[in-house]
Formats: C-alpha cells, structure tokens, sequence
C-alpha cells in the first residue's frame, strides 16, 4: 500500500498451454505447415475478430495472437482494416482456400 512502490509483473512464457490441454488431432497438416498457435488463429478467423477477441478466444497472449497475424497477413492469407481504434483481421480467399485444401473444412464462402 505504499504509493512509492509499485509492482510489475509479465504472463510467464507458456502460461497459455497450462489452461487447457490442446485437443489431440489426428492429422493435423496445417498445424505441421504453419506450427499449432499459427494454425489456430487461422482457424478461428472465421469473420472479423480484433487480436484481442482472437486472444481471448484461443487463451493466448495478445501479443504472441499480433505476431502470427502479422506473419498471415504478409503471407496473404488475413487481411486487416482499421475502425476507429480498433484493426478487425479476416481470412482472404487463399486463406479460405489453404484451409479448405489442409483442413477440409466447407470455408470458401466469404463471410460478409
């Protein structure tokens, strides 16, 4: 309670892996291309979702959901666009479509 001292403190590294354990697949070609934390934030992209709501979806840092982000959307598979404050991330017709061809999953409608 003293206002002289203050107190900083960092989410340990892996804290995230320790709220659940991740679910078993059984082939999971996407995860082996782009590693497990990569592929799930491409998963999840299924409309507009700001790192934050990615993080909170997902139990993964911001910061460690920005990086991949970021490396998507220099690959071209995410798109992102600014309103106000906030960046919205979105998949793009190749990430729909690499998810398609890895996952199998019916994702090549675009979401509005």
């Amino acid at each position: 309670d003293d206002p002289e001292v203050f107190a900083l403190s960092f989410q340990a590294r892996g804290a995230a892996a320790l709220r659940e354990p991740p679910e078993p697949v059984a082939e999971d070609r996407l995860g082996l291309m782009l590693g497990r934390g990569r592929a799930a934030v491409l998963r999840e992209l299924g409309g507009p979702l700001t790192t934050a709501g990615l993080a909170d979806r997902l139990g993964l840092a911001p910061s460690t959901v920005s990086e991949h982000l970021s490396v998507l959307s220099e690959a071209g598979v995410v798109t992102r666009h600014r309103v106000g404050r906030s960046v919205y991330y979105q998949l793009t017709d190749t990430g729909r479509s690499l998810l398609a061809l890895l996952v199998g999953e019916n994702v090549l409608h675009a979401v509005a």
